[in-house]
C-alpha cells in the first residue's frame, strides 16, 4: 500500500531481498489478486487510476478503467465520504515539488484541506462503547504500532477501553473485527459520536485525530517540555508521516514474519502439542467474515505452525531490521529527534521497531548462543545457565549492542523514555516478543520443564515455563502496590487456592456470593508473573495484565470490598517477589502459607503429572530425587520457606501461617488472619458472624465440588483440590511415599531449619 513506502525501481528494492521474497509470495495468494499492479497503481497513475486500468479486464470492462480520469474518481470518494468537498483528496508527487516552490495549491495545502476533514465512520455495525467520550481501542500485544498508539495516546492523556486481540489465533480476521476494520487491521479505534459509532483504524490516523480531540484543533507534530503538543507546520506533519510508513514498512515485512516464526509458531505448537489439525479447527471456530481471506491466513500460520525455525534461519530479517536502526542513527546526526529538536511521532513510530530490531537482531544473529534456540538442550546442570532475558528490556544483552554500535539511537531512546507513556508501551511490547519457555528440555530427561530466573544472590530458581523471565524483570520494575493490596504467598501446593477464597470472602464480608469458584477465582486475584503479558490460552484460567490494567480504573476487576482491596497470588522467592521493594506500600498485606514438605511433595506430583504445562515424565522415585534438589518449580521448598520465614520475622506487613495449623482448628486461624488483614486489635474483635461465613465459605469440600462443576471436571479445575488434609503422604495412609522417601527429606529439606520454624509430619 502506499503509505508503506514500498521502492518504485529495482534499484530501490535491491537491499530488501527477503522483503521482495515476502511480497512476492503475498502477490501470489488469492486475496491479493485484484493489486496485481501495485507498483503502477502508486508511482504512474497519470491520468487515471491505473489499478483499475490493470483490473478491468478482468470483469470485462476493458473500456472502464482507461477512461475514468482522477476527477471522477475524487468526486466519488467525495460523495462516499459524505458528499463534503473536504471528504476525501488526492495528494500527488507533483503536489511534493510545487511545494518546494511554494505554490499555494502544493503539498501544504492538500495537507491542510486533509486535516480539516472529520474522519468517518467504516460500515458495520460496532459493540457498545464505555462512555461518549471514551474510545475502545482494539489492539495486539505484539503489535509495534499498537505499542506507537498507546503510547501517543498515553502521552495525550486521552482514557480509552482497551481490548485485546489475538493475532496469533486471528482474533483480527473474526467477523466481529472485520465489522471494525475490513482488512482487520490494527490497531483500532472505535468512538461514540452524534451521528453514531464510528472506527478509525491504522495508527498514525488514530493518533491524529485523537489529538485533535484532546487539544480542539488539528494535528500537532512535536511534544514540547509542558506535557502538551506543540502545532508544527505541513513539512513536520509529511515528515512524521514518512517515519509512520517506515514503521509500517518495518513490521510487514521485517517484524511480522519473524513474530509468526519465533513467537506464534513455537507458542500455538505447545498449545496445541503440535496437532496442526486442532490449530485449523481452532482458528475457523472462529467464523471468518471473509472465508476466502481467513483461509489464506491460517494456510500461512499453518505452514509456520509445521515448519519449526531455529532464531538462525530468521537471521536475513533480522539484518534487515538491525539495517533500519542504522538509518536512525544517520538521522539523528543532523537533529536529537527524527523530525527536528523535539520528540515527535516520527520517534513514537521509531522506537518501538529499533527496541524490537535490537531483541530478534541478538536473538537471531547470536544464535550459536544455545540459550537462544528454542530446540537446543540444555545441560543437566542448566539451572546454573542464565540466558540473559531475566533483564529488563533496557538492561538486557540486546540493548547493550544497540549502546554500543549506535551510541545516538541510544542517547535518542533514553530521552523518549522520560516522555509519559513510552517507556511502559515500548517495555511491555519487548515483554509480548518474549517467547516462554515452551520447548524447555528437561532435568535428564524426565523432569519438570521449566524456565530459569536469577535470584538477587546469584542462585537460579527453576519456575513453570509460562513464567517469562522478562515479565517479572519488568513486575519488578515497574509494579507499584498500593495501600490495602494483599499478596497470597505460597510455595507450590502449599493451600494457594483455599486461602485466596479465605482472603475474598474476608474482604467482601463473609459474602460467598461474591467469590468465583475455582477456575475463574483466578481472575479475582490475579497471578501476576503468569498473567503479565501472557498469551491468551497459555498459564491457565487467568486473566491478561500489562501496565495499563494494573493501575486504576482498569484494575475494578480484581479490587474487593467497600475499600476496593486487591488481592494476587504468587509463587515466587523472596528475592523474585513481583513487587520490588522500593515499591511495596507500607500498608501492603503479605499472607505467606507453609506446609510439610512430605505433604508438598506428594501432592506437586499429582500436579506436575497431570497438566501439561510441566509435561513431566518420570515416576515418583525419580520425582523425590529432584524435589530434593530443588529441580522443580519454584526451585527448593526449603530455601522457599526459610528466605520468607526469615523476611516475616522484620517485615510487618508479612503473616506467616502453617497449613497444619489452619487445618486443625481454621476458626481460630481465619479469625487471627482476619485481625490482620482488617487492621483489628485481635483475634476477639473478629465478629463472630464474619468467622462464621468465612469457615463455611472455604470448607474444602465445598470449594472441590464447585470447582469441579464451573470446570466441567477438567484437570486444570481439579488440579487445585488433591485431599486437602495434613500428614497424608506415608503409604500407610494413603500417600505415596515410603519411609526412604521420608528420611531422604529428612535429612535434606528438614535438618537445620531455623529455630522456631517447625513442621508437623
Amino acid at each position: 500500500m502506499p503509505q508503506n513506502g514500498i521502492a518504485a525501481t529495482a534499484a530501490d528494492r535491491a537491499p530488501f531481498g527477503n522483503a521482495v521474497a515476502f511480497f512476492e509470495k503475498l502477490r501470489a495468494r488469492p486475496c491479493f489478486a485484484k493489486f496485481v499492479e501495485r507498483d503502477l497503481a502508486i508511482w504512474g497513475s497519470g491520468f487515471s487510476p491505473s489499478f483499475l486500468r490493470a483490473n478491468a479486464p478482468r470483469y470485462g470492462l476493458v473500456w472502464f478503467g482507461a477512461s475514468l480520469p482522477w476527477a471522477l474518481f475524487v468526486l466519488f470518494g467525495k460523495l462516499r465520504a459524505g458528499g463534503k468537498a473536504w471528504g476525501f483528496t488526492r495528494v500527488t508527487q507533483r503536489s511534493l515539488a510545487t511545494q518546494k516552490s511554494g505554490a499555494s495549491s502544493g503539498l501544504a495545502a492538500a495537507l491542510r484541506e486533509v486535516d480539516a476533514a472529520p474522519l468517518k465512520a467504516t460500515p458495520g455495525a460496532f459493540p457498545e462503547l464505555v462512555s461518549d467520550d471514551c474510545g475502545l481501542l482494539v489492539y495486539d500485544a505484539s503489535d509495534a504500532l499498537s505499542a506507537t498508539t498507546i503510547a501517543a495516546l498515553d502521552y495525550l492523556g486521552y482514557a480509552f477501553a482497551p481490548k485485546r486481540v489475538d493475532a496469533s489465533l486471528l482474533e483480527h480476521a473474526t467477523t466481529e473485527h472485520r465489522k471494525l476494520t475490513p482488512f482487520g487491521e490494527l490497531p483500532a479505534l472505535v468512538l461514540k459520536g452524534k451521528d453514531g459509532a464510528r472506527c478509525l483504524y491504522g495508527a498514525r490516523v488514530i493518533v491524529e485525530h485523537v489529538d485533535a480531540l484532546t487539544r480542539g484543533d488539528h494535528w500537532c507534530a512535536t511534544f514540547d517540555a509542558s506535557g502538551r503538543v506543540t502545532p508544527g507546520d505541513a513539512v513536520a506533519r509529511a515528515v512524521a508521516r514518512k517515519w509512520a510508513g517506515w514503521a509500517r514498512t518495518a513490521w510487514f515485512y521485517q517484524l511480522a514474519p519473524l513474530r509468526l516464526h519465533l513467537l506464534f509458531a513455537p507458542t500455538l505448537r505447545h498449545v496445541f502439542k503440535g496437532d496442526g489439525a486442532a490449530l485449523l479447527d481452532a482458528v475457523a471456530a472462529k467464523d471468518c467474515l471473509d472465508p476466502a481471506g481467513a483461509r489464506d491466513a491460517a494456510a500461512e500460520l499453518a505452514e509456520a505452525f509445521a515448519r519449526p525455525h531455529a532464531p538462525g534461519d530468521m537471521a536475513p530479517y533480522a539484518s534487515e531490521l538491525w539495517g533500519r536502526v542504522g538509518l536512525v542513527e544517520e538521522t539523528l546526526a543532523e537533529a536529537p529527534f527524527l523530525a527536528g529538536a523535539s520528540p515527535s511521532l516520527a520517534d513514537a513510530f521509531a522506537l518501538p521497531v529499533v527496541v524490537l530490531a535490537a531483541l530478534y537482531h541478538h536473538r537471531c544473529c547470536g544464535a550459536s548462543d544455545p540459550a537462544f534456540s528454542p530446540h537446543a538442550v540444555r545441560p543437566h546442570d542448566a539451572r546454573f545457565v542464565d540466558d540473559g532475558r531475566a533483564a529488563h528490556v533496557w538492561d538486557g544483552p540486546a540493548w547493550a549492542e544497540v549502546v554500543t554500535a549506535f551510541p545516538r539511537v541510544a542517547a535518542w531512546a533514553a530521552k523518549l523514555r522520560g516522555v509519559n507513556g513510552f517507556d511502559r508501551a515500548v517495555s511491555d511490547l519487548g515483554v509480548a516478543h518474549d517467547v516462554p519457555t515452551l520447548d524447555a528440555p528437561l532435568f535428564d530427561g524426565k523432569g519438570m520443564a521449566y524456565s530459569l530466573l536469577r535470584l538477587p544472590d546469584g542462585r537460579m530458581v527453576p519456575h513453570p515455563p509460562c513464567v517469562k523471565p522478562s515479565a517479572v524483570a519488568e513486575l519488578r520494575r515497574s509494579f507499584l502496590s498500593r495501600a490495602g493490596d494483599v499478596f497470597v504467598c505460597t510455595y507450590p501446593k502449599c493451600g494457594t487456592t483455599w486461602m485466596q477464597q479465605i482472603v475474598l470472602l474476608l474482604l467482601h464480608g463473609g459474602d460467598a456470593t461474591k467469590v468465583k469458584p475455582h477456575p475463574a477465582l483466578q481472575s479475582q486475584a490475579p497471578w501476576p508473573e503468569v498473567c503479565y503479558l501472557r498469551t491468551k490460552r497459555f498459564g491457565g484460567p487467568c486473566p491478561y495484565l500489562d501496565a495499563r490494567s494494573l493501575r486504576p480504573p482498569h484494575d475494578a476487576a480484581y479490587a474487593h470490598g467497600p475499600d476496593a482491596r486487591r488481592v494476587f497470588k504468587t509463587h515466587a522467592p523472596r528475592g523474585l517477589f513481583p513487587v520490588a521493594d522500593a515499591n511495596l506500600d507500607p500498608k501492603a498485606k503479605i499472607v505467606y502459607i507453609a506446609r510439610n514438605p512430605k505433604d508438598v511433595c506428594c501432592s506437586l506430583y499429582a500436579h506436575a503429572s497431570a497438566l501439561p504445562p510441566f509435561e513431566y515424565a518420570g515416576d515418583f522415585d525419580h520425582f523425590v530425587g529432584n524435589f530434593v534438589e530443588g529441580k522443580v518449580e519454584h526451585g527448593s521448598w526449603k530455601d522457599h520457606h526459610v528466605d520468607w520465614y526469615v523476611h516475616a520475622q522484620r517485615d510487618e506487613r508479612v503473616y506467616y501461617v502453617h497449613f497444619e495449623a489452619l487445618k486443625a482448628d481454621p476458626r481460630a486461624e481465619i479469625a487471627k488472619l482476619a485481625a490482620f488483614l482488617l487492621d483489628l486489635p485481635g483475634p476477639g474483635d473478629v465478629p463472630p458472624a464474619l468467622l462464621d461465613a468465612v469457615a463455611a465459605g472455604s470448607d474444602f469440600k465445598a470449594m472441590k465440588a464447585a470447582a469441579a462443576k464451573a470446570g466441567d471436571g477438567s484437570a486444570e479445575a481439579t488440579s487445585r483440590f488433591r485431599s486437602g488434609g495434613a500428614g497424608k503422604w506415608h503409604v500407610s495412609r494413603g500417600g505415596k511415599m515410603t519411609d526412604a522417601h521420608s528420611k531422604a527429606i529428612d535429612d535434606t529439606l528438614l535438618a537445620g531449619l531455623p529455630p522456631g520454624l517447625a513442621f508437623q509430619c
